[in-house]
């Protein structure tokens, strides 16, 4: 629970109260990346598994999100760029002490003219607008997190300089992160099963503005399945 008065450049938020009743979930089994079947049907089986607690599913095919999805993934990395060519400046940082992917990023953000931050600044309003449209006929998006099992250390190398490459690589492993980070819409992330090594296959979902209470209220309903659990019990956590 948040509460309070925002002293900033934006409105303070007014958070719902936990709604009631049936809500509309919008099912999203797709990317236009490649995915591990699995990681697309526990998409299905969390949907199905709100069904059964009397939501109403809509199907959502990836044409209707695919312009803010690759919008958002474009607009990451010149955020990314300019946030760390600030930083940088701010800080004096010595760009031989990085590595070569921090110092390629950061030559991206200090080539950026003004005309472009200013543009950068306006898709990300209309990224949420188009996300918008999307939910003026549901009230939450359940869609994949991850296209493949967690990946191990060293698969994102960043030894080289092909900033768009890494991108493109983190893109392609999670194609709907960006998305959330870029609107302003919140999301969460939970698990709902484990793969054939026991990790565990999760699901994000999606709301609108403001609707925090919604994803609570899902989330929970979705935990009460059981449907993952860990191996070992974590401290202080019920086993």
């Amino acid at each position: 629970a948040i509460a309070g008065n925002a002293r900033g450049p934006f409105p303070p938020p007014a958070f719902a109260d936990v709604p009631e009743g049936s809500l509309r979930i919008g099912v999203l089994t797709e990317t236009d990346v490649s995915a591990d079947p699995a990681r697309l049907g526990v998409v299905e089986d969390a949907a199905k598994a709100l069904e059964a607690r009397g939501h109403r599913l809509r199907p959502v095919g990836w044409a209707e999100i695919e312009t803010p999805a690759r919008a958002s993934a474009s607009a990451f990395a010149d955020i990314a760029a300019a946030n760390l060519a600030e930083t940088t400046s701010r800080f004096g940082l010595d760009l031989e002490m990085v590595e070569p992917m921090t110092r390629a990023v950061i030559e991206r953000g200090r080539a950026m003219r003004p005309e472009g931050v200013w543009s950068l600044i306006n898709e990300m309003a209309l990224i949420a607008r188009d996300l918008w449209r999307l939910f003026e006929g549901i009230d939450c998006l359940i869609c994949p997190m991850l296209t493949d099992q967690p990946k191990p250390v060293g698969s994102f190398p960043t030894d080289h300089d092909d900033w768009p490459l890494h991108f493109e690589r983190m893109r392609a492993f999670a194609p709907l992160a960006a998305l959330a980070n870029l609107s302003g819409f919140p999301a969460i992330t939970l698990p709902f099963g484990a793969d054939g090594i026991g990790l565990p296959l999760p699901v994000q979902m999606i709301a609108p503005m403001g609707s925090e209470a919604v994803l609570l209220k899902l989330a929970a309903e979705l935990e009460r399945e059981a449907r993952w659990q860990h191996r070992f019990a974590i401290a202080g956590a019920c086993a």
